[in-house]
């Protein structure tokens, strides 16, 4: 930001995403200015004390799932076809992308294009065609009760200021079975804000951390709106006066388990 009168007040739009990137005084004096916090085809940044949301990463609608042991699969062309006895997934959510656990011939990680076929069985899409046997051992661990990423960004030293906030604003839902379902908002990987669910976990939700005055200090925080047993409070120490990462992570607990993340949205202040 200068100090150069440079137009009548107002706001101030970039010449081609049409985003808003400043605000002028009555006096032509710049007030604010735009900074990208996590850089979108949109031009959403984040401006000083003011509240600004951008997608996180290349997030998409997600679906976790735990499955069971002895599931197995087979592919035929893109199409990958998982055996799993009562793996209990939603039948509504057809076209999310889903995380495989790994086996020799597929990755393990996401893949878009989930399909509920029936109580036992479902489908994705692997960008790679090939031929393999129905009845294929998955050879990633299961239940797959790991930690996982669900999307992460990088973003500018100093964002924050000394204490500014990043949130993670998430719709979610999943099975009503005993046993943890986490989420988590995380620092350069250290999951500093988190949501603890037990049985029923259909909510929109804020996973927040600041900086406690400092640029290497930050306390985590979450709210929900729908049922949760119990948040998390953490102090950590990330330094966030170079760049850092900013990330979702989700957990599961138990076989049969499933957690459909529908949306996933990142919210920055810039304080000093």
């Amino acid at each position: 930001m200068s100090n150069w009168k440079v137009g009548p007040g107002g706001r101030l739009y970039h010449p081609t995403t049409g985003a808003y990137v400043g605000q002028l005084d009555d006096n032509g004096n710049e007030q604010m200015v735009v900074s990208s916090a996590f850089p979108s085809d949109q031009g959403v940044g984040n401006v000083a004390g003011v509240v600004a949301a951008s997608p996180l990463g290349d997030f998409r609608p997600s679906l976790l799932a735990s499955l069971v042991s002895g599931a197995t699969y087979g592919q035929a062309g893109n199409t990958v076809t998982v055996i799993a006895t009562a793996h209990g997934l939603p039948t509504n959510r057809d076209g999310y992308r889903i995380f495989w656990p790994g086996s020799a011939a597929i990755a393990p990680g996401w893949y878009d294009g989930f399909a509920y076929v029936d109580a036992n069985t479902f489908i994705f899409q692997s960008a790679e065609s090939q031929t393999v046997s129905a009845g294929t051992a998955i050879t990633g661990a299961l239940p797959y009760v790991t930690s996982t990423t669900l999307a992460s960004a990088s973003a500018p030293g100093k964002l924050l200021g000394k204490n500014g906030r990043v949130s993670a604003m998430i719709t979610a839902s999943g099975d009503a079975t005993a046993g943890q379902k986490d989420t988590r908002l995380a620092i350069n990987g250290s999951g500093i804000s988190a949501a603890f669910h037990l049985a029923a976990c259909n909510s929109t939700y804020s996973l927040t951390v600041v900086n406690a005055n400092s640029y290497n200090k930050q306390v985590g925080v979450s709210s929900q709106d729908g049922t949760g047993t119990s948040t998390a409070s953490t102090v950590a120490t990330q330094d966030t006066s170079v760049e850092f990462t900013v990330s979702v992570t989700a957990k599961l607990q138990n076989a049969s388990q499933w957690r459909a993340y529908d949306h996933v949205e990142i919210q920055v202040v810039t304080l000093p």
